[in-house]
């Protein structure tokens, strides 16, 4: 890891790690759609990441809906009695480590 000294290093390293957040968020979504089942493509393309500042979280979400107005992303998930679940979000996060090793050397760190 590089050595930062003095405040031009502090704010290098500052903007390094806001990249680093936003590179993380990319590759957590990017994981998320390859683990998701795709017959239109609405439950696929619905995932986003936010950021959550006060809380230093960053939130993988799905508000995909079917023709009825049902939120059908923790049922396809999850799955349910009649369908066994693609586990999109715990695939992912299993695969947290490697994401953030890949947004690391993405950002220079």
């Amino acid at each position: 890891m590089a050595n930062y000294t003095g405040l031009d290093g502090l704010i290098n390293l500052s903007s390094k790690l806001d990249q680093l957040t936003v590179e993380f968020g990319k590759g957590l979504l990017e994981r998320a759609k390859q683990y998701t089942p795709v017959d239109t493509g609405l439950l696929k393309n619905s995932w986003q990441v936010t950021f959550d500042e006060s809380n230093q979280q960053i939130i993988l979400s799905n508000d995909a809906e079917n023709k009825g107005g049902v939120k059908y992303g923790t049922f396809a998930n999850d799955g349910t009695d009649k369908y066994a679940g693609f586990f999109m979000k715990e695939r992912t996060i299993n695969d947290a480590p490697s994401i953030l090793a890949a947004a690391k050397r993405k950002v220079g760190l």
